[in-house]
């Protein structure tokens, strides 16, 4: 069934996001992650770190495969 299928890869992608994110943040100790939500993440980051992320399109890595991201930054000047 090709339901049960897409399911599969969408669960399996979605979960693969979530440890990249997790990666990201693990890596980067200026970056705090908030929330990751299904494909998603958010978050804060230092304004002298907006550099490293301000890219569009990159890839995110875990072990032996790269994720295309694309990232927005938001900026809250109010902190």
């Amino acid at each position: 069934n090709h339901n049960l299928i897409n399911y599969w890869l969408q669960s399996t992608a979605a979960d693969y996001a979530a440890v990249c994110f997790i990666n990201l943040a693990n890596q980067n100790k200026k970056i705090k992650l908030h929330a990751i939500i299904h494909d998603a993440a958010i978050f804060e980051i230092p304004e002298e770190e907006f550099g490293k992320f301000s890219k569009e399109n990159t890839y995110l890595n875990y072990k032996n495969i790269s994720l295309p991201t694309k990232i927005e930054v938001l900026y809250n000047p109010a902190k």
